[in-house]
């Protein structure tokens, strides 16, 4: 059975087979699968090298646990400590993987302040500065609400 990309019926466009487009589930797979097992990839200390196992033994496995990918969504794992597996995957959006995140030992420098407050200022959502700068978003709040980094002045902004 030929696994077709959403919304495509040509058969030119499968799933990872080789000469054709690969499909964002197909990569989803195995980004997720190299993340694990594969040492020299660059984010392999965050995943395979704590422990994160990649559990599907094919493609099809996969994508019958989540089926097609909605727009704009991407691969997380429900329980950040767990494994790639059955009952632990979905599609989410950029902010709900950002609170569900861990955040190793990341800190702010005084020199990022400013540049955070103008984002927040701007409308960004807190979570998503969050993430990029891979704290936790409870520090951002406290950062908007001058509880975290008050000693920073306005007029540095």
């Amino acid at each position: 059975m030929a696994l077709f990309a959403k919304g495509c019926a040509n058969p030119k466009y499968k799933h990872g087979q080789a000469g054709t487009a690969r499909s964002a589930e197909y990569r989803a797979y195995q980004d997720a699968k190299k993340r694990c097992n594969t040492i020299t990839d660059k984010k392999y200390d965050l995943y395979g090298g704590r422990g994160i196992e990649f559990r599907f033994a094919s493609f099809q496995d996969f994508f019958k646990e989540l089926g097609p990918r909605p727009d704009g969504l991407e691969l997380d794992r429900i329980d950040n400590d767990g494994h790639y597996e059955v009952g632990n995957v979905r599609w989410t959006d950029r902010e709900t993987q950002v609170l569900n995140s861990r955040h190793p030992k990341a800190k702010l420098t005084e020199s990022q302040i400013p540049t955070i407050r103008q984002r927040i200022l701007n409308g960004e959502k807190p979570c998503l500065i969050a993430g990029d700068y891979h704290v936790s978003p409870a520090l951002i709040y406290g950062i908007k609400n001058k509880k975290n980094w008050a000693h920073i002045p306005e007029e540095t902004i």
